[in-house]
């Protein structure tokens, strides 16, 4: 960015900018909000804004009936009960596992075994048995479950699930929302 004296305005400014939410709705609307802010500031100075708008990653929707088949096996390993585990209910995270999600039942547990804040130089490995093995042990032990009796209870969860997209439904929702705005103000 040139002009980097607090009373200059730079002839060209650069800005990258990632909306989260916990729900579709409040993610497009934040998105609009920050597409009118760039707008009128570039309407205030008198130039041009390229607005370039991609979809990220959707919120993760969980899906409570394979959640549970999960927590019972985690708390078998552990030896615990449910009140060892802690539900996040809705978050503004999001992987591309909260797109998947949208579309059919997925789960995405986070066990533990670290310590330090999220994406920061803190974050290590504090005990590698919890935070790899007993995952994995609970999500074989989960599989199991899911397939047992000729998968009886994911067809169940299958039959219960009501996603926010079909395949054709989240693609042009994609496409959709995948543009570029261009605003010219120059004086």
């Amino acid at each position: 960015m040139k002009g980097d004296v607090v009373n200059v305005v730079p002839s060209k400014v650069t800005m990258e900018a990632m909306v989260r939410a916990a729900s579709i709705d409040a993610m497009m609307d934040a998105n609009k909000k920050i597409n009118r802010s760039l707008n009128a500031a570039e309407m205030a100075l008198g130039g041009e804004v390229i607005i370039e708008d991609c979809i990220g990653y959707l919120h993760l929707n969980s899906d409570d009936s394979m959640d549970s088949v999960f927590k019972k096996n985690f708390v078998e390993l552990m030896g615990g009960n449910d009140d060892t585990i802690t539900d996040i209910i809705a978050t503004a995270g999001s992987t591309d596992f909260g797109d998947i999600s949208q579309l059919m039942p997925c789960i995405h547990p986070w066990i533990g075994g670290v310590s330090g804040a999220l994406h920061t130089k803190d974050y290590e490995m504090s005990d590698e048995g919890l935070a790899y093995i007993v995952p994995a042990k609970a999500m074989a032990m989960t599989l199991i479950d899911l397939l047992y009796d000729d998968a009886k209870v994911s067809k169940d969860i299958l039959n219960d699930f009501n996603p926010t997209f079909s395949k054709d439904t989240y693609l042009e929702f994609m496409d959709e929302n995948t543009n570029t705005y261009v605003f010219n103000y120059n004086i």
